[in-house]
């Protein structure tokens, strides 16, 4: 069986990718499945969507995923969506909080999820929430890899309170920094380290910089000799609807390094924080400076919940011993589905695709210069005021490889007088991409070609008809014609999509989804 798992673009070996994609793949490789792993932008990658025998689309959300989960389902292909967020919560400091905050990318990652055979999570709260997407649905949470380092002796004078992590974290830090500093100010011999990117160094501002260390962000290399520095990870997460679907994998980290886990006491940590066993929780930044004064007080009582901690992460949540379930869900997806054609040299072939990183049944696709053209392009082009210095990449990269349309796309996009024709000749290579046709229906549109607009949208909503966009597009256009009853007509269709994907329920601890 051929595993195949793909992410959105990204170019990053960050903790989301090791612990969603990167380490479940190298597991199910060593159990005996044969496993690719790369991203939407590769130039190979929607070959392997098609071919790989059991797809996982990891928060992956490009309507050109539409027609090929399709056309798996119609060859007996299962393909998995695996959601790791509640992307209804966002916060502001989080990098995907751009993306998210519109409504209908929500609405498509709800659609995936819905359009696929099965659909996973990383945590309990995220299957309480979304789970009503699909009936086939599971949690995998996050594991370790093993074996574990060995703990390594700390010394009994002193305390090194740590943590490490993203800037999305930004809110749920700066909640307990300020007092946190103060406290550290008012002892020593303890010292505050923080592995992060420099932005968060203002937060810190209370600490006095001897009794602060500094690490820049790095890769998980570098976090795991980080953490082993540490006599105390801390946790700490406010109360959001963001977080509360998190996973509980800094504690499994700390743990797994040494460190007495100080957690907030907060859904992600419910089963695995056994307090004073596997580390501390904490309701309020009083309970923290509390559960830390007593550790300085107590460097062994701190040695005997680290070394707890310890073997409750070696004996239940290293991969290799959690493993077998996932191997053996993807197996009774693939057998159950009608027979598949076999996926003949797909393995041997993605070994010699560019980019590759081969390891054993493992392989990785990461970026040749095609694809670091067009991220870098991309990067650039967030900022709007920034996107013509993306043009000279996104032409090296056409240059590069004609016959891969994904850099003529954006060059379509940012250069007004060459969007049509670069779209018209697209669309004529790629019948089944979904953002092309709305592209170029837009771009006729725009040009006064009515009627070509039309076709345009008509295709894509062949494509995807359960998909809400080609049949609001229609709507649109046909309504600046005249045509009201037919737009309506296209437009109830639009709203029936979009209602069988409804944002999840509010209950009673979730908050109001960001519009």
């Amino acid at each position: 069986m051929i595993v195949a798992f793909v992410e959105s673009p990204h170019d990053s070996r960050t903790g989301d990718w090791f612990y969603r994609t990167h380490l479940p793949g190298l597991a199910l490789a060593a159990a005996g499945a044969r496993v690719v792993e790369t991203n939407f932008l590769h130039q190979k990658a929607r070959e392997l969507c098609l071919r790989a025998d059991v797809l996982v689309l990891n928060m992956s959300c490009d309507p050109d995923l539409l027609p090929l989960v399709a056309a798996r389902r119609a060859e007996g292909r299962p393909t998995v969506f695996e959601l790791n967020d509640d992307v209804a919560f966002v916060q502001p400091a989080n990098p995907l909080y751009a993306f998210f905050s519109n409504a209908e990318n929500r609405r498509l990652l709800r659609l995936l999820a819905a359009s696929c055979d099965a659909l996973q999570f990383s945590s309990a709260a995220l299957a309480a929430r979304y789970g009503y997407l699909n009936g086939r649905h599971l949690v995998f949470p996050n594991h370790l890899p093993g074996p574990l380092p060995p703990l390594s002796p700390r010394p009994a004078q002193g305390l090194v309170v740590g943590w490490g992590g993203s800037v999305g974290h930004r809110d749920d830090l700066a909640a307990v920094a300020g007092p946190l500093g103060a406290w550290v100010k008012q002892r020593p011999d303890v010292r505050l380290a923080v592995m992060a990117d420099p932005q968060l160094r203002p937060v810190f501002a209370a600490c006095p910089e001897a009794q602060l260390h500094w690490v820049p962000p790095g890769p998980m290399e570098r976090y795991t000799a980080f953490l082993q520095t540490l006599d105390v990870g801390v946790a700490p997460l406010m109360d959001t609807g963001f977080n509360r679907c998190r996973s509980d994998v800094k504690l499994l980290e700390y743990a797994a390094h040494g460190a007495v886990p100080v957690v907030q006491r907060l859904a992600p940590y419910e089963a695995a924080l056994t307090e004073g066993l596997t580390g501390f929780g904490f309701r309020d930044t009083g309970d923290l400076l509390t559960i830390l004064s007593a550790l300085h007080q107590d460097p062994k009582a701190r040695g005997e919940v680290a070394r707890s901690a310890y073997r409750y992460v070696s004996t239940q949540r290293l991969m290799s011993q959690n493993v077998d379930a996932r191997l053996a869900f993807y197996e009774g997806l693939w057998a159950s589905g009608a027979p598949a054609r076999p996926s003949d040299n797909l393995f041997e072939d993605a070994c010699a695709w560019p980019g590759a990183e081969p390891n054993g049944n493992h392989v990785r696709l990461g970026f040749s210069a095609y694809e670091r053209l067009v991220y870098e392009a991309l990067v650039t082009s967030q900022d709007r005021e920034q996107t013509p210095a993306a043009l000279p990449a996104l032409r090296a990269a056409e240059a590069l490889l004609p016959s891969e349309g994904t850099a003529a796309r954006y060059l379509a996009l940012f250069e007004p007088e060459t969007r049509l024709a670069r779209l018209e000749g697209l669309a004529r290579g790629a019948s089944t991409s979904l953002s092309v046709w709305i592209d170029l229906g837009d771009a006729r549109f725009d040009a006064g070609q009515v009627a070509g607009a039309l076709e345009a949208f008509k295709h894509a909503a062949r494509l995807a008809p359960r998909w809400s966009v080609p049949l609001g597009r229609l709507a649109a256009v046909l309504a600046s014609q005249g045509a009201h009853a037919q737009a309506e007509s296209f437009a109830v269709l639009a709203r029936q999509n979009e209602a069988a994907v409804p944002e999840p329920l509010l209950g009673p601890r979730t908050f109001r989804a960001v519009r």
